[in-house]
C-alpha cells in the first residue's frame, strides 16, 4: 500500500507525535485542536482516541475521514483500486512510524461494540505494523464473531420449531460447546433451535440487578516540596487499604449488574503550581484496582499552598478533596499529606446506580490564577478534551467598574416605579449591553460556542475558586445566563490561607423539612417584616417553624440543633461584613452573623440555607463579598445555599422568597431547588422586577425535599 499523505510537509505534527509516543494521548488530542483541521490532524487525533480506547469517538472520527477520502477518490479515479481503509491505514502508519502503537485490544473492543469499520482499520494497522500478532488477531476475531452469531440468533428467533445445528457448524468450532444457554426461544447448549416456554411454566428467578464492589482512595503527594522542583501527584482507587489513604475502612460501591467499569474525570487545580496535565481519566473496573493517574506539579510560590482535586462522573462533581502542601526553598521531607475531604469521591459514588443522570447537565470548571491575571476553563462532561484560557490585565478592576455602573443603573431603575413599555425596553436593552460586555470580556470564544448548543433550562454548574464574577449576569446575545440556565456554583477554596481545619460534614441524602428557623433581622420595614414573619404560614404547620425576630447570634446558636433549613431576611452590610440578624440600629459585630462565625454553628449536614440579604430601598452589588457566606455554609455541611450577588431591595427580596418556597413545597409536583429558583426568576421577570438576576445557588441545584404527610393522610394510611 502506498501512502498518499501530506505528512512530511506538516512540521507541526512532530510535537503531537512525540506526545503520542510518550503515551500522553489526552494532551496530544488537545494540542492537535490548535492546528489546521487537515486530514493529518484528524489522523493524529484518531491515534489519541484509539490510545485511550475511546472507540465510540474514534469510530465517528474514522467515519468522517472515510467519507472525505471517498469524495477525493471520486475526483482521482486512479486511487479506486485500493480500499478507503487501506489508504487511511497507510497514511496512519506513515504518521506514526516512530510510535509503537498496539491496537489489538482496541480492535477487540471495537468488535464487541459492533464498530466493525473501526475494528477493520485497527486489524489492518496491527497486521501491517505487528505481523507477529497475526495468529492472535485471527483466533480472537473468530471467537468474538461466534459470540455475535449466537447473540444475534437468540435475539431474533421467537417461537421457531426445533432445528438441530451441530456445534461444529457454529462459527468458532467447539470453543463454546459447553456454554449453557437459557431455556427459552433461541439456541440451547447443543446448538438446537427451541421453542419458547409455555406461559404456564414457572418463570426462572430474576438475577440481581446490581452488585457491590469495595474500594479505597489513595492519594500520594509529599506534604513538603521544593520550590521549582517537579513532584508527582498520584491518585488511585484500590481494593486493599493503601499505605497513604484518607478512608480507613472498606467502602461498598453499588454498580449495575452489567457494569464493567466506571469512568471518572479527575481535575487538579493549584494556582501556586504549574501542572501537566490538568485532568486525567480514572477507570474503576468491577474487578481490580483502577488505573493510577499521575499529575506533574512544579511549585512556583513559597509557603503553605493548597491543591484541589475534583472527581467528575459526566457533568456531576462526585468528589472534592483539598491537599495542603508546604513549599520550601530547600530541604525535602517526604511525609504522607493530610487530606481534607469536602466531597468524598467514594461517598459520592455510593449511590451511583440510583443517580439520576441528566444528559443536559454541564459543569464549567473555572480557575482564577491571580499572579497571571488569567482564567482557565474546562467543560465536563469532557466531550472535547482541552482547556481554554482568557488573560485580561486588571480584570478584577474592570469587573468592579462595570458593577459600580450597574449599581447606579439599578438604583435609577428602582426610582422609576412602574415604567412605560418604551422605557422598559430601553432599560432591558441597556442591561443586556452590560451583560454582553461581561460575556465578551470573560468567556473564551470556544466555550461560548459550545454553550450556545446547550439546552435552555438545563443545569450549568460553575465549579470555581473565584467569588467575584457575576455569572448570572452574562448575556450571550440570546439571554442572560441566570435566566437561560439553572446556574449553580460548586464552591472551591479561594485562598490557601482560608484552609478549613477539618473535613466537611457528610450529607444524609434526601431530607424532609421537619423544622425550619425563620430569621427576620433588624431595620426591616414593618410591612415587609410582617410578610417575612409569615413566609411559611400556608406551607408548614406552625410547630415546624421557629421564628427568630431581631435576635442575637446566641439565640440562633440555641435554635439550630435539629433544624433542616435556615431562612434569613435581613440587611447585608459590607463594612463591617455581616448579616444583621439582631435588633434595629444594631450593626456591630457583637451580636450579628459574621462569615467567620458560620464554622461554629451546629448546622445539620445536608441543610438548606437561604440568606436573603436585602437593603432598604436601593440595590448594592458587592463584588462577590457576600459569596463568602455561600462558601462558609457549604464548608459547614449545607447541601444547598441560596444567596445574592448583593443586597436586594427588601420588597423584591420577600416577593422572590415567597415564590421559591411556594414552588419547593408544592405537594402536587416534586421539583428541585434549582427549578424552584428558576420559576421565581421567571415570575419576577414577567413582573418587570430586574432583581431576580442577583439570586444565585451554591451547592447542589438538584437538592429536593421529601414531602411530609399531613396528619389526616397518616391517619388514613393507618
Amino acid at each position: 500500500m502506498e501512502a498518499c499523505s501530506e505528512t512530511p510537509r506538516e512540521t507541526w505534527l512532530k510535537p503531537i507525535v512525540d506526545l503520542l509516543g510518550e503515551g500522553d494521548f489526552g494532551e496530544a488530542y488537545a494540542l492537535a485542536a490548535y492546528f489546521p483541521n487537515t486530514r493529518n490532524r484528524q489522523l493524529v487525533q484518531l491515534a489519541a482516541l484509539l490510545g485511550e480506547n475511546k472507540v465510540t469517538e474514534a469510530s465517528d472520527l474514522l467515519g468522517g475521514l472515510s467519507r472525505s477520502r471517498i469524495r477525493m477518490m471520486i475526483k482521482e479515479p486512479q486511487e479506486m483500486s485500493e480500499s478507503v481503509t487501506q489508504i487511511l491505514v497507510a497514511e496512519f502508519a506513515t504518521i506514526l512510524s516512530q510510535v509503537d502503537l498496539n491496537l489489538l485490544e482496541t480492535a477487540y473492543k471495537a468488535i464487541e461494540n459492533r464498530y466493525f469499520q473501526l475494528a477493520d482499520f485497527c486489524i489492518q494497522f496491527q497486521l501491517l505494523t505487528h505481523p507477529e500478532t497475526s495468529l492472535s488477531v485471527i483466533r480472537e476475531g473468530l471467537r468474538l464473531r461466534k459470540t455475535e452469531f449466537v447473540q444475534d440468533i437468540n435475539l431474533d428467533v421467537k417461537g421457531e420449531p426445533t432445528i438441530k445445528v451441530p456445534p461444529d457448524k457454529v462459527a468458532g468450532g467447539k470453543a463454546y460447546s459447553n456454554r449453557i444457554y437459557p431455556i427459552r426461544g433461541g439456541i440451547n447448549k447443543c446448538g438446537e433451535f427451541i421453542r419458547p416456554p409455555c406461559s404456564n411454566q414457572s418463570k426462572p428467578r430474576r438475577p440481581p440487578n446490581s452488585l457491590t464492589i469495595e474500594r479505597h482512595t489513595r492519594i500520594e503527594f509529599p506534604s513538603e516540596c521544593v520550590l521549582e522542583q517537579k513532584v508527582d501527584l498520584k491518585i488511585q482507587l484500590t481494593q486493599e487499604i493503601p499505605e497513604f489513604t484518607r478512608v480507613l475502612e472498606k467502602i461498598l460501591l453499588t454498580v449495575g449488574l452489567n457494569t464493567k467499569q466506571v469512568k471518572l474525570s479527575v481535575k487538579v487545580t493549584a494556582p501556586a503550581f504549574a501542572i501537566r496535565p490538568y485532568q486525567r481519566q480514572l477507570t474503576v473496573p468491577v474487578m481490580g484496582d483502577s488505573n493510577e493517574v499521575t499529575f506533574t506539579l512544579v511549585p512556583l510560590e513559597r509557603g503553605e499552598q493548597v491543591i484541589e482535586i475534583e472527581f467528575f462522573k459526566g457533568a456531576t462533581r462526585v468528589g472534592y478533596v483539598l491537599l495542603p502542601a508546604n513549599v520550601v526553598p530547600y530541604s525535602y521531607n517526604k511525609i504522607s499529606p493530610k487530606v481534607l475531604s469536602m466531597e468524598d469521591p467514594i461517598d459520592g459514588l455510593k449511590n451511583l446506580e440510583s443517580m439520576t443522570v441528566n444528559p443536559d447537565k454541564h459543569t464549567l470548571n473555572v480557575t482564577w490564577i491571580e499572579r497571571e491575571s488569567k482564567l482557565l476553563y474546562t467543560i465536563f462532561p469532557a466531550n472535547r478534551l482541552g482547556e481554554w484560557e482568557k488573560t485580561i490585565p486588571n480584570i478584577q478592576d474592570k469587573i468592579e467598574d462595570d458593577l459600580r455602573s450597574l449599581n447606579a443603573f439599578l438604583t435609577e431603575v428602582v426610582q422609576q416605579g412602574n415604567p412605560s413599555d418604551e422605557r422598559w425596553e430601553s432599560i432591558c436593552f441597556n442591561l443586556q449591553s452590560v451583560g454582553s460586555n461581561l460575556f465578551e470580556m470573560l468567556i473564551p470564544s470556544e466555550v461560548a460556542k459550545q454553550m450556545r448548543t446547550w439546552k435552555i433550562g438545563s443545569p450549568v454548574i460553575i465549579s470555581t475558586n473565584e467569588q467575584w464574577i457575576p455569572w448570572e449576569l452574562m448575556y450571550d446575545g440570546e439571554d442572560f445566563w441566570g435566566k437561560k440556565f439553572i446556574i449553580a456554583r460548586s464552591p472551591r477554596l479561594r485562598d490557601s490561607q482560608d484552609l478549613p481545619d477539618k473535613n466537611r460534614p457528610e450529607s444524609k441524602g434526601k431530607r424532609q423539612i421537619k423544622r425550619i428557623v425563620n430569621i427576620v433581622g433588624g431595620d426591616v420595614p414593618s410591612s415587609e417584616a410582617e410578610r417575612a414573619t409569615h413566609l411559611f404560614s400556608n406551607l408548614l404547620p406552625p410547630e415546624a417553624v421557629h421564628l427568630l425576630a431581631k435576635q442575637p447570634i446566641s439565640a440562633l446558636v440555641k435554635a439550630i440543633p435539629g433544624t433542616d433549613a435556615l431562612h434569613f431576611t435581613c440587611h447585608g452590610h459590607l463594612e463591617p461584613h455581616l448579616l444583621q440578624i439582631a435588633g434595629d440600629k444594631n450593626k456591630t459585630r457583637i451580636e450579628n452573623l459574621l462569615p467567620e462565625t458560620i464554622q461554629r454553628l451546629p448546622l445539620e449536614p445536608g441543610s438548606l440555607v437561604f440568606a436573603n440579604a436585602c437593603a432598604s430601598t436601593v440595590p448594592v452589588l458587592t463584588f462577590g463579598k457576600f459569596s463568602s457566606f455561600g462558601w462558609k455554609f457549604y464548608q459547614r455541611g449545607a447541601d444547598a445555599f441560596i444567596g445574592t450577588l448583593g443586597a436586594v431591595p427588601v420588597k423584591y427580596a420577600v416577593n422572590f422568597a415567597e415564590i421559591v418556597y411556594r414552588e419547593l413545597f408544592n405537594p402536587d409536583e416534586k421539583i428541585t431547588i434549582g427549578q424552584a429558583v428558576a420559576k421565581a426568576k421567571e415570575v419576577a421577570a414577567n413582573e418587570r422586577n430586574l432583581f431576580w438576576l442577583l439570586y444565585c445557588i451554591y451547592g447542589d441545584p438538584d437538592f429536593s425535599i421529601v414531602q411530609q404527610k399531613n396528619s389526616k393522610e397518616e391517619d388514613h394510611a393507618n
